[in-house]
């Protein structure tokens, strides 16, 4: 009996959704030409770090079943935070964006 690989189930399960991503991409690139620039790239990818992190810190947490679902409220309170420090304290950028102090209770 031959054994299916199951890479290939996840991507016959994904099928529809990675040929609509692929047409959704061509179809911008051929709308504007900056769609594929350098540029544009380095953006998106620097653009998408919190959510690598926040998705990378969640896939260690939810396996042994300590999902935390204040993980958004939490980003978006920091986020504000920040832009709140740098607007009106003007202080150094790795200030306002440094972890804040906590005491090992």
């Amino acid at each position: 009996m031959i054994r299916a690989n199951p890479r290939v189930d996840v991507v016959r399960a994904n099928l529809g959704v990675i040929v609509v991503i692929v047409i959704i991409g061509a179809a911008l690139s051929l709308l504007s030409p900056m769609f594929l620039g350098s540029l544009n790239l380095r953006t998106v990818l620097l653009r998408i770090t919190t959510n690598m992190y926040t998705a990378s810190g969640l896939s260690l947490v939810m396996p042994p079943g300590g999902i935390d679902l204040s993980v958004g409220s939490i980003i978006g309170m920091s986020g504000t935070l920040v832009a709140g420090f740098m607007a009106f304290n003007h202080p150094p950028l790795w200030l306002a964006a440094a972890p804040p102090w906590r005491s090992a209770d």
